[in-house]
């Protein structure tokens, strides 16, 4: 019996060996995830209010930052004790949501004064359980505050397995929010999903959602990402991968632009143009211009232009290549050229109004490099250039502008 053990019988003995070795590395996985999460949570509850300060020294300036420990922690569920989140301004109140959903309200005026006060708003979002918080890449992924109104994007699971980036609105109640959604169709992406001209490669990417939130007197804009879905971009009938604008009043919608990958930044510049940043895959990430009452659809290229490469998962077959291929010139296929892309990924996020500089300037946050690039275009949104870069040292999720010259960053 020994004897077989280690001749015949050693290969599949060390097969099974192997199989099982990988469930109890699974299982210590998950149980350490939970453990991360218990940790996260007690020591988001020693901490939370606490204040810092440090001067960022950058080529041109220096900046101070004043830090505060948000409250996002949570005794309700493990995994909603979720880091991500999202700002917005109501007169002089800062409306904060996390990735969970949970939502505060925080005194702007005290925070001036360098004190932390808070309280919880409470809203219908966990209640209606649209995602699971267990997923990683699933929650809330943007806030936008227009007039009376609170608008509020989500990856939301349509239905068993299968996610779609959804659109909700809510009164502006500072005690409760209210939300309902605003339908955008039933289409979604499946988690388990694989491209027809290669079967066995796995494509759903729940990271890239997209979700930004736009607004200006007539119409929400709504950024929808790819999801890694390859097909859905070019597709006019698809709405992954495209930028919709839906009538405040009607919600009917329009798709504006297409052949995008997830878009992560969004700033309107007038009733006919908004400025958005995008990922690229590996490297490209992107700055475009969308003119929102364009007759036809802009197209922007993705999957069949971009200036970044495939990740190394991807198996670069023949068929793959042909939907996919990546061409280092959009201008050449129909397409329309970026302002401005990032041969390396930063992990490109938000993009706003430089309002310290007179020219036609914006802050491009980052998530993947921790920076605030200072970038500027002419007049005509031609010669680019890098004014400044700013080395926070932290993932920056989003940033917005106080009326007295200041910033609000979501680290």
């Amino acid at each position: 019996k020994e004897l077989l053990k280690k001749t015949i019988f050693y290969i599949p003995i060390k097969i099974r060996k192997y199989k099982e070795l990988i469930k109890e590395n699974e299982t210590l996985k998950v149980n350490n995830r939970k453990l991360d999460f218990e940790k996260i949570k007690f020591q988001n509850k020693l901490d939370y209010g606490k204040h810092n300060e440090k001067i960022i020294n950058s080529k041109k300036f220096q900046y101070k930052l004043n830090e505060f420990i948000l409250p996002f922690y949570s005794d309700d569920n493990l995994f909603d004790n979720d880091k991500k989140g999202y700002l917005e301004i109501y007169n002089d109140k800062l409306v904060v949501f996390f990735g969970s959903g949970k939502s505060i309200l925080i005194d702007i005026n005290e925070l001036n004064n360098n004190i932390f006060v808070y309280k919880k708003i409470n809203n219908n979002i966990l209640s209606q359980k649209y995602f699971d918080t267990e997923i990683k890449w699933a929650g809330i992924k943007d806030i936008k505050i227009d007039k009376k109104k609170i608008y509020l994007s989500l990856t939301e699971a349509v239905r068993e397995n299968c996610y779609a980036t959804s659109l909700f609105v809510s009164e502006l109640g500072l005690k409760n929010f209210n939300f309902s959604k605003i339908e955008l169709g039933n289409e979604c992406a499946m988690i388990d999903s694989t491209i027809e001209a290669y079967p066995s490669f796995k494509d759903f990417n729940g990271y890239q959602n997209g979700g930004r939130i736009a607004t200006n007197e007539k119409d929400i804009f709504l950024t929808i990402g790819d999801y890694n879905q390859w097909e859905r971009p070019q597709d006019s009938e698809s709405i992954f991968g495209k930028i919709l604008k839906i009538n405040k009043y009607s919600f009917q919608i329009k798709k504006i632009s297409k052949g995008h990958r997830n878009q992560q930044g969004m700033y309107n510049l007038s009733d006919s143009k908004i400025i958005i940043s995008e990922h690229g895959p590996k490297g490209g990430d992107e700055i475009n211009l969308i003119y929102t009452n364009n007759s036809e659809i802009l197209n922007f290229g993705w999957p069949i232009s971009s200036y970044g490469e495939h990740y190394d998962s991807v198996p670069l077959n023949s068929k793959i290549k042909k939907i996919a291929p990546l061409n280092k010139n959009h201008k050449k296929y129909g397409f329309i050229e970026p302002l401005y892309y990032f041969k390396d990924s930063i992990g490109i996020s938000e993009i706003v109004k430089n309002h310290f500089s007179e020219g036609n300037s914006f802050f491009v946050t980052s998530l993947k490099n921790q920076t605030i690039y200072d970038i500027e275009f002419d007049n005509n949104f031609e010669n680019f250039r890098i004014n400044d870069t700013i080395k926070i040292g932290e993932r920056i999720r989003d940033i917005i502008k106080l009326e007295n010259d200041k910033y609000l960053l979501f680290l």
